[in-house]
């Protein structure tokens, strides 16, 4: 399993970041809530249904959601002008709840990946769950764990997706005047 930070540091070509964090609680959950704003970075995209979608670049912004006691972990992905066009969710295995940029968590590789500006819903990488249950890298309980998150996710997402994305739109306005620089 990988292990990913908040401040996403293992991530190539963001190159100047800064940052600010906040407690929040909400019907989805209480946890940790990580703004990262992208101020010198590589303009990267990811193929995404028939073409490709950049999801990094001089003004991109993620807003992290670190849910205590839950096996997701959320990056709500802001373009230059503010806009969510895709929030990615981790499936875990634990999330590390720690203050200033601390937060960490284990990617047990299940994903599912939702867009604003459609109804689709995307689930990814299933194969490389059972590659590492298959080679005893994860457990049968971590991998039934792991569907059991995702089913879960997925349920919440049908009932209060709209709910979703407006509390996200109001945590990165809260987070963005508390932003600060933080080494690479």
């Amino acid at each position: 399993m990988k292990s990913k930070t908040i401040l996403r540091r293992e991530w190539r070509g963001i190159y100047e970041r800064s940052y600010a964090e906040t407690r929040f609680d909400l019907p989805a959950g209480r946890g940790i809530a990580g703004l990262l704003a992208m101020d010198k970075a590589d303009d990267f995209s990811v193929r995404f249904g028939s073409g490709r979608r950049q999801i990094t670049g001089k003004g991109y912004s993620w807003l992290q959601l670190a849910l205590e006691g839950e096996q997701v972990w959320a990056t709500v992905m802001f373009d230059p002008q503010g806009r969510i066009f895709e929030c990615y969710f981790d499936i875990t295995s634990e999330n590390a709840l720690l203050p200033d940029g601390g937060s960490h968590f284990q990617d047990l590789y299940l994903d599912v990946v939702i867009c604003p500006d459609s109804n689709d819903t995307y689930c990814y990488d299933e194969d490389e769950l059972l590659a590492a249950f298959r080679s005893g890298e994860i457990t049968q309980a971590q991998m039934e764990g792991a569907f059991a998150a995702r089913e879960r996710l997925l349920s919440s997402l049908a009932r209060h997706r709209n709910e979703f994305f407006a509390q996200c739109v109001r945590l990165k306005e809260a987070l963005d005047p508390l932003l600060k620089p933080v080494a690479p």
